[in-house]
């Protein structure tokens, strides 16, 4: 079994998010696909919106979809949320099963200021979700020495040979994959929610209803 883990505030959740999810699990044949909600991001400042209400915008958002579900482990944990910790909770839990952590391109350009982050590799392969058109090679030439070494490393070419790796090797390697680009953002949304503008068609309908009977993002604090 492989178990894929796609994480971020979701504040709020958008179909770029359960796109990218849903395109990654079926490129990869993974036999889950965890979203799993940051509670203290260590990058960026704390959402403006409480972690019960995200999570509740979040299920509204994959029901009907099968093979997402949600994990709120981060949610429940006290101090920041590092994914390291995560990946390494489910490792123990998960024993034999393959991980696979998704971010995307901004994120992976940070990786080497995340906290303990050479030790994801121990516990996951990483998938770095981008447009097409871009190449590991132009993202390689922006990351730091370190990160270009890891890379240097650790890439492989295609997702067919990731998923042959998936029962041999467990962890480890770096996967580019391309996905749909959807022109939406989560700050973008935030902002239309401030000047009254049209939101439906972002975001599945039940989350829209959230933000709408709870009045949320009139005021736009962060992420």
């Amino acid at each position: 079994m492989t178990v894929g883990l796609f994480g971020g505030t979701f504040n709020p959740v958008h179909w770029g998010h359960v796109r990218t999810a849903l395109e990654i699990k079926k490129a990869l044949q993974l036999t889950r696909m965890l979203l799993v909600p940051c509670g203290s991001p260590p990058h960026r400042e704390q959402p403006d919106v409480n972690s019960e209400m995200r999570l509740a915008m979040l299920k509204a958002a994959i029901e009907g979809f099968a093979g997402l579900e949600i994990d709120d482990r981060e949610l429940q944990r006290v101090g920041p949320s590092y994914t390291v910790d995560t990946l390494q909770s489910l490792h123990d839990e998960l024993p034999g099963q393959s991980l696979v952590l998704c971010v995307g391109v901004d994120a992976f350009l940070h990786l080497d200021t995340w906290h303990r982050w050479q030790d994801l590799f121990i516990f996951s392969h990483i998938v770095v979700a981008h447009r097409p058109g871009w190449s590991m090679e132009s993202l390689a030439d922006k990351a730091s020495k370190e990160l270009q070494t890891e890379i240097e490393n650790r890439y492989i070419t295609n997702s067919e040979q990731l998923t042959q790796q998936l029962s041999q090797k467990k962890a480890g390697s770096i996967l580019e994959l391309n996905v749909t680009q959807i022109d939406i953002s989560s700050s973008d949304i935030r902002q239309r929610i401030q000047n009254d503008e049209q939101i439906s068609d972002l975001m599945p309908e039940g989350v829209v209803e959230i933000i709408q009977q709870n009045n949320l993002y009139r005021e736009v604090k962060g992420n």
